[in-house]
């Protein structure tokens, strides 16, 4: 019978469906199913591929499982409860797997520094357009207030065009230096070509003594390999237990107590010395009234966490999953309005061919992102930055295929207006912008959910904060789907709209 191996991630909430769609997809495996916060998966020797499960874009963590079970039976009383979790937790044949896989997590990341890059510089990047084919499409959106561009323009109503826009537009292969009126002063935009990248993701400091590259268990030797794995960590891990807790059982427990009382049994079974400071693996239990789940991350940060990312902004799977309800396909026009530190425009450029366009007001929140968009410059030869109001973009009519944007909450990033005139404006910007058939993704808070529904749907109530623009025709929207996320303890959704 073949060996399989249990493998658990953690998702946010609302986004486990996603996780479970893209699990499906790239690892082909049928046994998925999904939980509050978590999606687990079973994997047969045959098809546990390493690269794969670190490609992974939607989790958060993943994570070799010890032991999931449903608790339910055992939370009668605390000894019951407490007995079933140490035998669990430190039953030899679950710990023997987990080290076996570890073991070749470790082959793989001491090879490898970056597991997404493979992935994206082979697969799915497919070669980019040239520097002036880029260029030219560009041009035919952006101005930059010359004669050229100033007839793709769009010509405002009533409004004399004296001052060109404050507009940067930065070619993304070669950038000149900008220079100062003043005459030798400049700026370049070319501050990294690469972001510094991890040595060593791995938990074990230590070279593997092959170079061979393993990606799955050999069964024919998964009894002694597991047993040379566990002596060879015995003598260099070191490791600590976190636990968390949840429902009406911690009303009895001493988490501190308990994460000591699982440390000693697991350093009895493995010879692993505890180490709370740094440690090279980490026990991660998590106790509910309805499940209790033990794992060990099979990376020490978070596969959120992007390597590519100088400094992000929006959580990355979150971004992610964006760009896949946007449905992007191969030489379309991608446009954030309100792009912040380009998160959106940089996961999406990592696997889609397309052009993208990326503006915001705020020259900070823009110098972020040339430092995103700097860092994957072997990947990245079409997004453009541009300094403009979302309220008042300086596009031609229906010039994008695409428009995702992580709107503002209202929050920590307030808005210059009443957020009901803003909502009101910003989508018929969208709908104007938008070429028929194009697509919107919205990111917003889920309060605002029902205005912005309203606003597409032409039924806003008689408010006297937008009543003076309601000169402005219906817009051309239609709602495609509505898809709740949590982000920490913030709910959200995601809107996807369509034009006519």
């Amino acid at each position: 019978m073949t060996e399989s191996y249990s493998f658990y991630v953690t998702a946010g909430r609302g986004t486990e469906i996603f996780v479970e769609k893209e699990i499906r997809e790239k690892l082909k495996i049928t046994s998925v199913f999904k939980r509050d916060g978590k999606v687990f998966m079973e994997v047969s020797q045959e098809k546990l591929k390493v690269d794969q499960i670190l490609a992974l874009k939607s989790v958060e963590r993943a994570f070799i499982a010890i032991t999931d079970y449903d608790n339910q039976n055992f939370i009668t009383d605390k000894r019951t409860f407490l007995d079933k979790l140490m035998n669990e937790i430190i039953t030899t044949n679950n710990f023997s797997k987990a080290l076996t896989v570890l073991k070749q997590f470790h082959l793989v990341l001491t090879r490898k520094k970056c597991p997404h890059q493979n992935e994206h510089a082979t697969e799915n990047i497919q070669p980019r357009q040239s520097n002036a084919e880029s260029l030219n499409k560009s041009e035919k959106i952006i101005s930059e207030g010359t004669d050229q561009c100033g007839r793709c323009m769009r010509k405002r109503e009533g409004k004399a065009q004296d001052e060109p826009r404050e507009i940067a537009y930065f070619p993304l292969e070669k950038r000149k230096k900008m220079e100062s009126p003043q005459g030798t002063t400049s700026v370049d935009f070319t501050t990294a070509a690469s972001i510094q990248k991890v040595s060593n993701n791995g938990f074990l400091n230590v070279q593997p003594s092959s170079e061979t590259l393993c990606t799955g268990i050999n069964p024919a030797n998964l009894n002694e390999e597991s047993r040379a794995v566990i002596e060879n960590i015995k003598s260099l891990s070191t490791f600590r237990v976190s636990v968390k807790c949840s429902g009406k059982v911690k009303r009895w427990l001493d988490l501190k107590r308990l994460s000591k009382d699982i440390g000693w049994r697991v350093s009895k079974r493995t010879g692993w010395i505890v180490d709370l400071q740094s440690p090279e693996l980490e026990v991660c239990v998590h106790i509910s009234d309805a499940n209790v789940t033990a794992g060990i991350p099979l990376t020490r940060f978070p596969l959120s966490k992007r390597e590519y990312l100088v400094d992000s902004g929006l959580r990355a799977p979150i971004a992610w999953i964006m760009c896949h309800l946007a449905n992007i396909k191969p030489g379309e026009i991608i446009l954030d309005p309100m792009c912040g530190k380009a998160t959106i425009l940089v996961e999406a450029c990592t696997e889609f061919q397309a052009s993208y366009i990326g503006s915001d007001c705020d020259g900070d929140q823009l110098a972020a992102a040339i430092q995103n968009v700097d860092s994957l410059r072997l990947l990245m030869n079409n997004v453009s930055l541009v300094k403009s109001d979302g309220l008042d973009m300086p596009y031609r009519d229906s010039c994008v295929d695409i428009v995702m944007c992580d709107a503002p909450f209202n929050r920590n990033h307030k808005t210059s207006i009443a957020v009901d005139e803003f909502y009101f404006k910003f989508i018929h910007e969208i709908d104007r912008v938008l070429a028929p058939q194009g697509r919107c993704v919205l990111l917003t808070k889920q309060d605002l959910k029902d205005l912005v529904i309203s606003i597409v749907n032409g039924n806003l109530s008689d408010d006297s904060k937008i009543r003076t623009c309601r000169v402005k025709a219906p817009v051309h929207l239609s709602v495609a789907s509505i898809n709740y996320i949590k982000l920490g303890e913030t709910h959200a959704s995601i809107i996807v709209l369509n034009k006519q």
